[in-house]
């Protein structure tokens, strides 16, 4: 009994220690998550679902650089323009505080989906073929790194751009994007 005791304690202890380390600057700080988001179009009647998977790097405090991920799951209601709008986007972000936890930033990014609209007048709905196009993604978010290993993030991805090929008219794709959830920090800077 009396060795359970002391092991319970001294793992107890330890991921106390783990878990009370507060993050002292993000220079070099990497970090990543995973999670659902939804995406809204001011043309589209459904909303949109991706499984979205990111990574940054703070390459300076106030810089990171984003590569992100949005897999199109498909919509709400199924009464979609979208057969398939999976993103790729890649590029910087400006943070607002040096240091410290509480962590809000902007960024404008390049990014290219793959489309696929469905043509909904005639008298049955058709998907058209797959095209990619280019986009531009304006962003704003913020973390809170509540310990150096984690923070919560939320984040508001606005992306614009326009299918101009394998559907009747040009199609705006413009869209807000929107995700929150738990992000993980590896830190290994001593700097």
């Amino acid at each position: 009994m009396g060795k359970k005791l002391i092991i319970l304690f001294l793992l107890v202890s330890s991921s106390t220690r783990l878990l009370s380390q507060d993050l002292i600057t993000r220079k070099h700080l990497t970090g990543g998550s995973a999670t659902i988001t939804t995406g809204f179009q001011k043309n589209n009647p459904d909303m949109n679902l991706y499984v979205h998977g990111f990574a940054y790097f703070y390459p300076e405090p106030r810089v990171s650089i984003n590569g992100e991920a949005y897999w199109y799951v498909g919509a709400q209601e199924q009464q979609t323009l979208m057969a398939e709008n999976s993103t790729i986007v890649f590029g910087p972000n400006y943070h607002f505080l040096k240091d410290g936890p509480f962590d809000p930033h902007v960024g404008l990014m390049p990014a290219v989906s793959l489309v696929s609209a469905i043509d909904r007048s005639g008298s049955r709905p058709v998907a058209g073929k797959y095209s990619v196009v280019p986009l531009i993604a304006l962003n704003a978010g913020v973390r809170y790194h509540f310990i150096k290993w984690f923070n919560v993030f939320a984040n508001v991805k606005y992306m614009m751009g326009t299918l101009t090929e394998n559907y009747p008219t040009a199609l705006s794709l413009n869209e807000w994007r929107i995700s929150f959830g738990l992000g993980f920090n590896f830190y290994s800077s001593k700097d």
